[in-house]
């Protein structure tokens, strides 16, 4: 390189100038001229507007990735598709006694720390469509953001996946489904009673509520059947376990929601 081209490159010619922009007209900037080739001053509007769309596109990148990953925490959790985007406050309250009940699983979230070590847990009972589902799943979305290992499934389900360790292919033992199931910070059953309630069902059922009593885990149930009904299906000594934990009944009173419309 010669001199005077390495004089060129550290001491560029610099000239102001009124430069134009074919999308936002006339700008002030200048021209630098290199080994004869001339470096014009972006447009100021130009260059504000690349920044913000690429802070734009940096901050969408994020959210998908945010959201992706809670999408994998609420498939890890067993969570109903359907009901991913329920949660406390887009529940519908229309009576006392439904905001009696949203205030009751609002604070058991709230307050889940405390009465995780005493092993408290919830029996969600009433009809089809009153909501059972929607403020379960709203609670195990608060403990997952809170960092809570939560575990939301059907009981049919849970006592297939038990059953399934019985095939001679499967190498996961049924002690280490139990282990599993027992070891979840908080376990949410729904449909307890539509099972098909055989004496090794209702065992198999007893054997993952009793672990978790034994080691002071707190779990959900959600049931279709009346605290009434709940002793002749569970048992008594399961219900006993559940009471001495300080298990809250929470009873969901009304008909079915579904259906019915918001009216403004």
């Amino acid at each position: 390189m010669s001199t005077q081209s390495l004089t060129e490159l550290l001491n560029p010619s610099v000239e102001p100038a009124t430069l134009h922009c074919s999308t936002h007209g006339e700008y002030a900037g200048e021209i630098r001229r290199i080994w004869n080739q001339e470096i014009k001053t972006a447009c100021p509007v130009c260059a504000a507007e690349q920044a913000a769309e690429e802070h734009r596109q940096a901050e969408a990148r994020v959210a998908e990735e945010r959201r992706r990953a809670l999408a994998q925490r609420y498939r890890m959790a067993g969570l109903p598709l359907r009901f991913w985007e329920r949660d406390f406050e887009n529940y519908r309250v229309r009576t006392a006694e439904q905001r009696k009940v949203l205030g009751t699983v609002c604070r058991y979230a709230e307050h889940f720390a405390a009465l995780a070590e005493r092993g408290t847990g919830l029996l969600i009972c009433g009809g089809p469509g009153t909501g059972k589902t929607h403020l379960s799943v709203a609670l195990a979305k608060a403990l997952l953001m809170e960092g809570y290992d939560v575990r939301f499934a059907g009981v049919r389900a849970l006592l297939r996946t038990i059953r399934e360790t019985w095939r001679p292919e499967n190498a996961e033992r049924e002690s280490d489904v139990m282990e599993r199931l027992v070891r979840h910070d908080l376990l949410i059953l729904d449909e307890v009673g539509m099972q098909f309630g055989s004496d090794a069902e209702r065992l198999l059922l007893f054997d993952v509520l009793n672990g978790r009593y034994e080691d002071l885990k707190p779990t959900v149930l959600i049931s279709n059947l009346t605290v009434g009904e709940l002793p002749d299906y569970l048992g008594e000594r399961l219900m006993d376990r559940l009471r001495e934990n300080g298990g809250v009944v929470v009873p969901f009173t009304w008909g079915s929601e579904r259906g019915l419309r918001v009216v403004a």
